[in-house]
């Protein structure tokens, strides 16, 4: 009997040992309980990759061009910054676009000392207002016109470039002709259409250099104090007759109390070995008047691409005495006035006269040939 009570005894004890055993593999341990913000439940799903946003076809992202300036890689200052007169064109005509910038007279030194040295102050109008501008350069195509004014506002922020509108110029046949910006005569800054003119009307460079000079002059020291100038053109004959020199050349500033504006002046005489001669001018100082009543004999209106008008006339004088009467060739240069819409300005005066003027035909010959002497402007 109690072998039988121990052996049930020890069953008991054999089956509370394995329950504190199991307890004690069961029983979770503090530090080995996961914190559930340090080690997240991950999904065993593979994630769905986000679409890679693409472009809208519509709206392209702008590239810049590959077109860069043509006068960024240009080297200045220059001489002159224009394009040369075609000798050779489909049509006989060629339009040539004007680059302007506001004047100042910093401004047009500023561009003739870094950039163009034959950049000129030009007076434009319009609806009857007058405006100073700096030329600074012609070209044969709008497109260049625009690379250059582009290339100003670049470099000088501070001014106001634009292109003009353009002019219609008859092409040449010369192949020497150039526009503004070619200067063929580096000792004198003189360009070869201005030269071969000036020396088609025997003027030395000394005096085609002071008629350009002149032309550029709008202001001058008087008194401590700048006078606005009125614009003077020169214009020459490119046909003088034959044993004819020039005996006279004179500019001179006409500065007359009262006046509005003050210009300057140029005359020239012709004279040949018999004593005959005639004079251009582009006014006089003083108003001019006749001393008798004329009588026009001969009055001839010569047409012209270059000017509005030309005008020639052969005109008889009787002197106030009635001795004798005097004779007078008679020719005037003619464009339309800015300032008066419909009227005609006086731009030069030809003139023969006294006891041996020249023939008529010559006459005729001499006027039809006039030209400016600086095409560019």
């Amino acid at each position: 009997m109690k072998l039988n009570l121990a052996i049930p005894g020890l069953l008991i004890a054999l089956l509370v040992g394995c329950n504190d055993t199991t307890t004690v593999a069961t029983s979770a341990s503090p530090s080995a309980t996961p914190s559930p913000t340090s080690n997240p439940v991950v999904s065993e799903k593979t994630p769905t990759p986000s679409p890679t946003p693409t472009p809208v076809a519509s709206e392209p992202t702008p590239t810049p061009t590959n077109s860069p300036n043509p006068f960024d890689s240009d080297s200045f200052p220059k001489a002159g910054c224009g394009d040369k007169m075609p000798t050779v064109s489909k049509t006989d005509t060629v339009n040539l676009y004007p680059v302007f910038v506001d004047y100042s007279d910093s401004n047009l030194q500023t561009i003739k000392d870094n950039y163009c040295g034959d950049a000129f102050l030009k007076i434009t109008t319009k609806d009857q207002d007058k405006k100073y501008v700096i030329q600074v350069a012609s070209f044969t195509s709008e497109e260049r016109a625009n690379q250059f004014k582009e290339f100003l506002g670049t470099k000088l922020s501070s001014v106001n470039a634009k292109v003009g509108e353009p002019t219609v110029r008859a092409v040449k046949p010369q192949g020497d002709v150039k526009s503004q910006g070619e200067t063929a005569n580096e000792s004198t800054s003189i360009s070869s259409s201005a030269s071969s003119i000036g020396k088609a009307a025997q003027l030395t460079p000394k005096q085609i250099k002071e008629l350009i000079e002149m032309e550029n002059r709008l202001t001058v020291p008087v008194e401590q104090s700048n006078l606005k100038l009125e614009k003077v053109k020169a214009i020459l004959p490119t046909y003088v007759p034959p044993e004819f020199k020039v005996k006279d050349f004179k500019i001179s500033l006409c500065n007359n109390p009262g006046d509005k504006s003050d210009r300057y002046i140029y005359g020239i005489t012709y004279r040949n070995s018999s004593n005959s001669s005639f004079n251009i001018q582009t006014g006089s100082c003083r108003r001019g008047y006749y001393y008798s009543k004329p009588t026009i004999v001969k009055d001839l209106q010569i047409p012209s691409n270059k000017f509005d008008r030309v005008n020639l006339q052969f005109i008889k004088f009787e002197r106030f005495d009635k001795l004798s009467n005097d004779t007078q060739i008679s020719g005037e240069i003619l464009s339309s006035n800015p300032e008066s819409p419909g009227d005609l300005k006086k731009l030069l005066s030809f003139r023969s006269a006294g006891s041996n003027p020249i023939n008529w035909q010559e006459a005729q010959k001499i006027m039809k040939s006039m030209d400016y002497l600086n095409n560019r402007n």
